[in-house]
């Protein structure tokens, strides 16, 4: 499902983002809106009629969609900002390449 989660969340970036390359890719904004469809999958398991196995089904497979899906996006954000990160430390190559003793 790693393919489909980033082909539709680079789809949901495309529409939000603005030219920048500095915010181009941020997967930490699609957070809420996967958080908030797995809540309410969660509790709309609590409003299911006696005899509703197909809803249950339906509620039970979005869920689990959209807790995989904020998982993906929560390895993604840590990804960009280990990334972001990177570029602020200083490299060993240009402060003398190692550790002193």
């Amino acid at each position: 499902l790693r393919p489909i989660f980033a082909w539709v969340s680079s789809l949901l970036l495309l529409n939000k983002r603005k030219a920048t390359d500095e915010n181009k890719n941020r997967h930490d904004k699609l957070l809420c809106p996967a958080f908030l469809l797995a809540c309410v999958a969660f509790v709309g398991t609590t409003f299911i009629p006696s005899g509703g196995f197909i809803l249950c089904f339906v509620f039970g497979f979005v869920r689990g969609i959209a807790g995989a899906w904020s998982d993906f996006l929560i390895g993604m954000s840590i990804i960009e900002f280990s990334k972001l990160q990177a570029k602020f430390l200083p490299s060993l190559s240009q402060s003398g390449g190692g550790v002193t003793h």
